[in-house]
């Protein structure tokens, strides 16, 4: 039902239906604020709903593509090569471990 919502029945934004809220009021202005909400309320909640929907779809496609590029540009970090007088050393191309100060 959520698919055939969205492309069936998409709703206005919440500014569209202030706008028609704005026109309602002025053609009558006796009318109350229970009245107008009677009226208007689903659909303003349903384009909130909406839009706020539309915004975390966005957000989240947005978060995959960064993970994604992320992971395409990640660098190979060196493998841990054990400890040689008292420090971490990283395996090197066929070297040794010698310490300067001696």
């Amino acid at each position: 039902m959520d698919f055939i919502e969205s492309v069936m029945f998409k709703p206005d934004t919440p500014a569209n239906v202030r706008k028609k809220i704005q026109e309602y009021v002025k053609k009558n202005p006796d009318a109350s604020e229970a009245d107008v909400l009677e009226e208007f309320g689903p659909s303003l909640q349903r384009a909130i709903k909406f839009e706020k929907k539309q915004k975390d779809k966005k957000a989240t496609e947005r978060s995959d593509r960064m993970l994604i590029k992320k992971a395409n540009n990640a660098k190979a970090q060196m493998m841990k090569g054990g400890m040689a007088n008292g420090k971490v050393h990283m395996y090197a191309a066929g070297g040794s471990v010698t310490d300067k100060n001696a």
